[in-house]
Order: structure tokens, then C-alpha cells, then sequence
């Protein structure tokens, strides 16, 4: 684009040529200098439209979707990962294997001895521990509220 400014601002007379050359032939063209300043002039605003338009919607959501079956491919291998665990042995009253479903595959996990499972499975078994632990502390906070609501007389 300077070239091209700079060559319509070192004109001197009213008339400028350009010169083509290809293989085939050769083109000359001639045009007035105000003619050249002007489509210089619709060069520059086409430049600048071009750089504020968005880029192509339809190929950047393609690679968004592409880059996105990457991330779950690699977080599926991830989950499918074999990992050594052992899980917690748990009450008397609880039963000897852990079952755990996970869309329709069965998973039985033997309690206090170590194992290979996949991670996901290990992860499921984990919030589930941390869930129950959660949830017996507000049941324990629920009851001591309440007994003091009963030994205050408010209940």
C-alpha cells in the first residue's frame, strides 16, 4: 500500500501510467491522477472494513467443535485410565464390594484390598465418600439445633 501512495504522491502531471507484465502479454493503463487517489483511497477503507469484519463463523466453529472432540477424547482416555485404589473398608454393616454403575457398565469393587480400576470410577467412589461425610455433618448439625431448641423450650 505505501508503494502505491508513494507513487500517486511523486506524479507530476495529471496523468499516471501503470505497467502490468505476465507471461502473455503486457498492459499499460493510464488514468488521471485523481482517479488513482480516489481508488487508493477505497483500497485503504476496503483494508480497514476488512480488518473489523469477524472472521468466518462457519470455519471458526468447525475448529472450536474439532478442538472440542479433542478435549473429550483426551478426557475420556483420561477417565478410562487404569489407577490402583483402595477402597475404605467402611462399617461392619456395610456390605463387602462397593457397586458402582456407570451408564450401564457394572463396576464391583472390593473393600481394603488394592485394585486397578478406571479413574472415573475411583473419582465416583470418592465424591460419593465426601457427599456422605457432608451430608452426615448437617444431619449432625440439625440434630444438635434441635436439641437445643428442646432444651431451651422451643420445641
Amino acid at each position: 500500500m505505501s508503494t502505491t501512495k508513494k507513487a500517486a504522491e511523486t506524479a507530476e502531471n495529471t496523468e499516471v501510467s501503470a505497467a502490468e507484465t505476465t507471461a502473455d502479454t503486457a498492459t499499460t493503463v493510464t488514468i488521471e491522477k485523481s482517479q488513482l487517489d480516489k481508488l487508493l483511497g477505497m483500497y485503504d477503507e476496503l483494508q480497514e472494513l476488512k480488518k473489523s469484519m469477524p472472521t468466518d463463523s462457519k470455519a471458526e466453529k468447525i475448529k472450536q467443535d474439532k478442538e472440542l472432540v479433542k478435549l473429550i477424547e483426551k478426557a475420556n482416555k483420561e477417565s478410562e485410565e487404569l489407577v490402583e485404589y483402595i477402597a475404605p473398608t467402611g462399617s461392619i454393616k456395610s456390605n463387602k464390594n462397593i457397586e458402582v454403575n456407570i451408564n450401564g457398565v457394572q463396576y464391583t469393587v472390593p473393600r481394603g484390598v488394592k485394585t486397578n480400576i478406571p479413574r472415573k470410577v475411583a473419582e465416583i467412589i470418592d465424591n460419593s465418600i465426601k457427599q456422605a461425610e457432608f451430608a452426615q455433618g448437617v444431619q449432625d448439625k440439625a440434630a444438635e439445633i434441635a436439641q437445643q431448641a428442646i432444651a431451651e423450650g422451643r420445641i
